[in-house]
């Protein structure tokens, strides 16, 4: 019976120690997340644009512009509930890149070719 108990008595120490870990393991993923989730949360897509026009880089600005929209597009896919919200994201945003891409002379990309239905399906 002593036997017995000796060896529970590890087992529970073991399974202590390793909870212990693990706690340490999920606090510092969840730190990793609130980072990750900064980033993607900051919806700031522009910021090297705009640094792009500062410097007076006009082409490099248009690449980054046009890279911008397509993330909004993506990310607007994915956090909307219906097809009627994304379309209305999809508008606010086709209008704020119009104005963006007449602030740097440029050509505006092919807005309508995003319009299909299957954008919001991704």
């Amino acid at each position: 019976m002593e036997g017995l108990m000796q060896f529970t008595g590890i087992v529970i120490i073991a399974f202590g120690i390793l909870q212990i870990i693990l706690f340490f393991k999920v606090w510092g993923m969840t730190n990793n997340v609130k980072r990750i989730w900064k980033k993607i949360d900051n919806k700031d897509f522009l910021s090297n644009a705009c640094i792009s026009y500062i410097k007076g880089d006009l082409e490099e600005t248009e690449k980054l512009a046009n890279e911008a929209f397509l993330q909004e597009v993506a990310l607007l896919s994915k956090s909307s509930e219906s097809y009627e919200d994304w379309l209305n994201g999809y508008k606010e945003l086709k209008d704020k890149y119009t104005r963006l891409f007449k602030k740097i002379d440029k050509p505006a990309p092919d807005f309508d070719k995003y319009e299909d239905p299957k954008i919001y399906l991704l």
